[in-house]
């Protein structure tokens, strides 16, 4: 139950600061659909050791691997394993 009380919080907190903002919560200014343009994930045994890298939608859909001053195309970019993912409406 505390998971519950805890997403009806944040939405009520969400609603709050949206309030506060004078920011719509309806979608008028557009569709709502998204589609994935990019995403930060982690390459290493685990954050103490390793370090971060980016994955970009390159032209033709193809997928580009950014990491340190390397670019590679991507083949088989690993979406499931992002920390932060960024999106474009469509």
């Amino acid at each position: 139950m505390q998971t519950s009380a805890s997403a009806n919080q944040f939405a009520s907190d969400a609603n709050h600061i949206a309030q506060d903002a004078n920011i719509s919560r309806d979608p008028v200014d557009g569709g709502s659909r998204y589609r994935l343009e990019g995403f930060v994930s982690h390459m290493g045994a685990n954050t103490g050791a390793g370090h971060y890298v980016c994955h970009v939608r390159g032209e033709g859909d193809q997928w580009l691997l950014f990491n340190d001053a390397h670019v590679a195309v991507s083949q088989k970019p690993p979406r499931e394993y992002g920390y932060l993912y960024m999106y474009v409406r469509i």
